[in-house]
């Protein structure tokens, strides 16, 4: 017999017959039986004008073949989507929404310069241009770049500019590459000269003002830790650029504990 309660509609759709419905082909034209006496019940098959047999593979199935997008509460599908929704989407307990298994740009946020995907055993977040990844506790959405909105804080961000707002970043280590193997073009300097310049430098030791412990000191240390480095100076002004990319090659800055032991973790110490 034909598969009950289906639907087949448009140009060669076709839903799979029940094994009892009698000689090959009485139900649809060219197309096999389901294999079982029902057919593949319950299913909806539609198609559009292509000509090759859209055929169902299973019981209560809603099938649809469009070739230029499907779309639901809208009649302009995305040129190039299969599916475009004019409103929002919601996976409900326990549902789940998956990618698959190749590796690609899965999500575009923002054309595909804001996206997230995955490599070969890598997964990246990628902001485009000239563009920050920040992360905001609280508040609603601006449309302001480094704005958490009304009620909200930024807690930290990153992105190309020496004026990034910077945030407090947390964890039981971190490695800051030094190794041989990792760099290149070595030449030999005049330590002299370079003990000499640092002489020069406008030396002095202070603290965070919001963070009088920004810089590690051991159990053994009893004084406030300071934090040691080349303070700013106005006279200094036009070399500032090519202090900051200094900075952002060797990030490291030394820290006094006041005496003792310094083997602990030390955190890096920004400009006076």
């Amino acid at each position: 017999m034909p598969a009950a309660s289906s639907f087949a509609a448009g140009h060669s759709a076709k839903v799979r017959v029940g094994s009892s419905s009698g000689y090959a082909g009485f139900g649809c034209s060219s197309v096999a039986a389901s294999g079982d006496a029902n057919g593949d019940e319950g299913t909806f098959a539609w198609a559009d004008s292509q000509v090759a047999n859209f055929v169902s593979t299973g019981p209560n199935q809603f099938l649809i073949r469009a070739q230029n997008g499907v779309a639901i509460n809208t009649n302009a599908p995305e040129v190039g989507a299969a599916l475009t929704v004019a409103g929002n989407a919601v996976v409900q307990s326990p549902g789940a929404l998956s990618f698959g298994s190749a590796t690609r740009q899965m999500l575009n946020l923002f054309g595909t310069s804001y996206g997230i995907g995955v490599q070969s055993d890598t997964q990246y977040f990628r902001s485009g241009g000239n563009g920050y990844f920040a992360w905001f506790r609280g508040g609603v959405h601006s449309n302001a770049g480094l704005d958490p909105g009304a009620g909200g804080s930024l807690l930290m961000t990153l992105g190309p500019a020496a004026s990034t707002p910077t945030g407090t970043a947390r964890a039981q280590s971190f490695t800051n590459v030094s190794d041989r193997a990792s760099k290149t073009g070595f030449e030999p300097i005049d330590a002299s000269d370079v003990l000499a310049r640092v002489t020069q430098l406008p030396l002095s030791q202070w603290s965070y003002r919001n963070e009088p412990s920004a810089c590690a000191t051991s159990a053994r240390s009893r004084r406030t830790p300071r934090c040691i480095r080349p303070r700013r100076r106005r006279a200094h002004h036009q070399h500032g650029r090519q202090r900051r990319r200094r900075a952002r090659r060797d990030p490291g800055a030394e820290c006094e504990a006041g005496g003792g032991e310094q083997r602990a973790s030390r955190r890096s110490c920004g400009p006076a």
